[in-house]
Formats: structure tokens, sequence, C-alpha cells
């Protein structure tokens, strides 16, 4: 948490100063002020190509040793790069209209970035919209892979094919930006990589967080009615829960060489489960008092468990006790 709020800081500072620096600057000779979006246009363009190769060789790491980690890198720099990829195409669609007197063309090179962020959208809704799991790993991975194979294409489309995009900024061996305008673009780009290094920060904590708390929730074993288990059978079956109720009189057996226990668990003495326990019998356990059995509900339709709780309480009576007691009451009752 330290070093995010020193990058935030220096994100302030060298945002600030480069948010001068671009305002105060002489309008280019022939597109004029509109010039200035190359200061976001450029930078954010180079640093979606470098993420992109990151998601590129996590991919890869992740189906070759199968690690949840790679695979989690490779999701939050997706993330950055298509929303990086995305500003590229509203700020050049913008610098467009006054320099080619149109917002959209169908340049091999727009059409290329286009199909590249699709790519990498269609990851991300794939992540939203699945299960996580090693297929939904595996679909994401081939594509992180696959995808990359757009970046150098569209680098390359410029000397390719006839385009009216100018050709790369950084990565020519000819300046395209004169001296004048060329400190200011790399002073934007280093603001642009704090930026960049933050956001991966934060979403980072945020994708780990979020698993822990899955694994915490797949961890925890919840307290489940007869009732509600009863009535959600095909909801619980095979899955670790705590069924709690009362165990029905005159339902138990007991195997003590075999240390096994079979009884009917219930509610309200109306709906039952059958409860088959392995292991030893608890010295508190009775006919007619508070149970919790730990385990899973089999396709069969009856509970094991290996784990038993007993709660024990004088005040509890079957319901032959408690109408024989409510029978003396009223006899009492009539008497006075």
């Amino acid at each position: 948490m330290k070093l995010n709020s020193i990058l935030l800081t220096l994100l302030a500072v060298s945002g600030g100063i480069t948010g001068y620096f671009i305002l105060n600057s002489p309008p280019e000779v022939y597109m004029g002020h509109v010039q200035k979006i190359m200061y976001v246009h450029v930078p954010v363009v180079a640093i979606a190509y470098i993420l992109f190769f990151g998601v590129f060789l996590f991919s890869l790491a992740y189906l070759w040793k199968r690690k949840e980690r790679a695979d989690i890198y490779a999701v939050v720099l997706t993330e950055i790069a298509s929303l990086y990829t995305f500003i590229t195409l509203v700020t050049g669609s913008l610098w467009g209209k006054p320099t080619w007197n149109t917002y959209w063309t169908w340049d091999a090179k727009l059409t290329i970035t286009l199909i590249l962020f699709l790519i990498f959208a269609g990851y991300i809704l794939i992540r939203k919209l699945t299960d996580p799991g090693e297929q939904q790993f595996n679909i994401c991975a081939v594509i992180g892979v696959l995808g990359f194979l757009s970046v150098p294409l569209n680098h390359l489309s410029v000397k390719w094919w006839r385009s009216i995009h100018q050709a790369s900024t950084f990565m020519t061996p000819k300046e395209t930006v004169s001296d004048e305008y060329s400190w200011i673009l790399y002073l934007a780009l280093l603001t642009f990589v704090i930026l960049t290094v933050y956001l991966f920060r934060i979403r980072l904590d945020m994708e780990v967080a979020g698993l822990l708390i899955s694994v915490s929730r797949e961890d925890t074993l919840f307290y489940y009615t007869v009732n509600e288990v009863i009535t959600h059978k095909d909801k619980y079956e095979n899955k670790k829960i705590r069924l709690m109720g009362l165990v029905q009189p005159d339902s138990v057996s007991w195997n003590a060489n075999a240390h096994t226990l079979e009884f009917k668990v219930t509610e309200d003495m109306v709906g039952t489960l059958v409860v088959k326990y392995e292991g030893i019998k608890p010295d508190m356990f009775r006919e007619g008092q508070g149970v919790v059995a730990e385990g899973e509900l089999t396709p069969e339709g009856y509970f094991t468990s290996k784990t038993l709780l007993v709660k024990h309480s004088e005040e509890y009576k079957t319901p032959k006790d408690a109408a024989s007691a409510a029978e003396v009451v009223k006899s009492i009752s009539a008497a006075n």
C-alpha cells in the first residue's frame, strides 16, 4: 500500500507537469492544437503493445505450467491493455476528423486495431460471463496467445499496405516528431507508464482479494435445516454442508462394532432425512435432541457424515411425552 501511495504521488506530480507543458506548447504548423491529442494517443498505443506482449507471455506460461498466478497476471494486463486500445480508437477518431476529414475509415491499421480491441473485449466477456475454472482459463489463455498475433500485424500494416496512417512514432529509426514536441511526448509517456504500474497494482490487489474471498467461501461450511435440504436436494447433492435438526425418536440404529450410527433427523417431526454417521458416538447423543451433522447429501437421498455435534436440552420432550404432559395439565385444570 505504501508503494501505491508513492506511485499516486508521482502520478499527480508527473501528470501536473505534463499537463502544464501540453497546454502551453505551441500549436503544430499544419494541424494546430488538435495535434495535442498525440500526447495521449501515442503513449497509450505504445504501452498497450507492451501489455499485450505481457498477456502473450503469461498466457503461454499458464498453458505450460498451469499456474493460476500466470492467469491472474494475464487477466489484469488484458483489462488495462483493452482500456488503452479503446482510448486509442477514440483519440484516433478525434484526431482523424480534422486531419483526414473523417472520424473513421476502413484503413488497414485502423481496422486491425479495432479487431485487436474486439478480440480482447471477448476475452474479458468470457471472464465475466462464465464460471471460473480450468476450461475458462484455457480458453482465455489461447485467446491471449493468438490475439497477440494481431499486434505485430498492426505495427507492420503501415509498411505492408497503403495506409493513411503515419508510421510509428517510437519504433522507427527516423524521428517523426520534431524536438520541439518530442520531449513533451516522452514526458507524457512517463506519466502513462506510472499510471499503468499504478493501475496494475490496484487491479492485481482486487483480483487477489477476490480469489481469497472465493477460496474462503468454498472453505466455509454453512448450516442448513432439514426442510431446506429436502426442498432443494439437487442444490445440496455432493456439497459439504452442516445439517441441523432434531434426532427423530425411535429412528436410531447403532452398530458398536462397526462404529456406524444411522438415524433420522427432522425439523418439525414431519420432514425427515436419514443420516448415516461413521465414527465415535457422542456421549450426549439422545433421541429428540438437537444435532448437527457435517457431511454430504448423496444422490440416493441420505446424508453421510463423519462429524457429529450434539446439543442436549433437558426441556425437550418427544411428541408422545408432550401429549402426555398436556393431558396431565388438562386433567388438573378440569379438577380445579
